[in-house]
């Protein structure tokens, strides 16, 4: 399981992962850069920070930390120095995001990105083995799709889709000609099926072994009705169903701990608005859990 971490400060940030990581399978944490368009500390810098600060813990010195990347951020130079940086941290895991579609010229995008890191295995031994995650958008269209091919052949391999409130498939609603699911019945299962049958269909078109690609089903638990309609009315392409708000109204710890068990058979990928939504859903999971004992 992923957990994107947005740090506070070196004193909570030690006490409050430890916290999730007793609670929660955690394997890596995800630091984002510059999240909700607010100032927060560099994340190679964060990331480094915390790995040298958990490496002595036996019981969590397995785990990845992992820095974002946000292009759109940087100049081709700047974005060239950040990635040099992660030699001198040893990190091999990062997360690249934001710029499929370039908001300014002189913005870096995604592509840029990649085409730099593969650039820089060619001189620099040490990217070669670099572990490269990315987001990828869960509206099924040509654009997305041909964004998914693209970021496979740079070397891509892992996938963290946007929060999904729809789970389990249950009747494929797919038109191959539309290159579309209806929003309102596009679940996860529905999207994994058919980013699946995308591999193996690329498999057989590239003739190369892409079989190792993982997806992880992005999981944001949110703690009220009004919550939901503030993340739909930015339009950040996250599908909401009328049915998660009801349960919002009704309960909200309760609607959203239905869709962690439903997602315990795939990778989840959890994020937070506020700290403290992600605090209460974990108190209600370990109740729940000492009933289940």
């Amino acid at each position: 399981m992923i957990f994107e971490y947005i740090p506070t400060n070196p004193q909570n940030d030690k006490q409050q992962i430890k916290k999730i990581c007793s609670i929660l399978p955690i394997s890596h944490i995800l630091i984002p850069s510059n999240p909700v368009c607010s100032h927060h500390p560099e994340s190679i810098v964060v990331s480094n920070h915390l790995k040298m600060l958990f490496a002595k813990e036996i019981s969590l010195c397995h785990i990845d930390f992992i820095p974002t990347i946000k292009t759109s951020m940087h100049t081709l130079e700047s974005l060239q120095s950040s990635l040099l940086s992660l030699r001198y941290t040893n990190i091999k895991k990062i997360a690249i995001i934001s710029g499929d579609t370039k908001v300014q010229k002189s913005s870096i995008d995604t592509k840029t990105a990649l085409q730099l890191i593969q650039t820089l295995k060619t001189s620099e031994a040490y990217f070669t083995d670099m572990d490269i995650f990315c987001a990828i958008n869960s509206d099924i269209v040509p654009q997305t799709i041909q964004s998914f091919h693209t970021k496979i052949q740079y070397g891509v391999r892992h996938f963290i889709t946007q929060p999904f409130y729809n789970i389990v498939s249950t009747i494929s609603c797919y038109d191959s000609k539309e290159y579309k699911y209806s929003k309102e019945k596009l679940s996860y299962g529905d999207f994994l099926s058919f980013y699946q049958h995308k591999i193996e269909e690329y498999q057989q078109h590239m003739q190369t072994d892409i079989k190792n690609i993982t997806f992880y089903c992005g999981f944001l638990p949110l703690m009220s009705k009004k919550q939901a309609l503030n993340v739909i009315n930015k339009k950040l392409g996250i599908s909401i169903p009328f049915n998660y708000l009801i349960g919002l109204e009704h309960d909200p710890l309760q609607q959203n701990f239905k869709i962690f068990q439903a997602l315990q058979h795939y990778n989840i990928s959890m994020s937070y608005i506020k700290f403290k939504d992600i605090q209460q859903f974990l108190n209600f999971y370990m109740q729940y859990t000492k009933k289940m004992i």
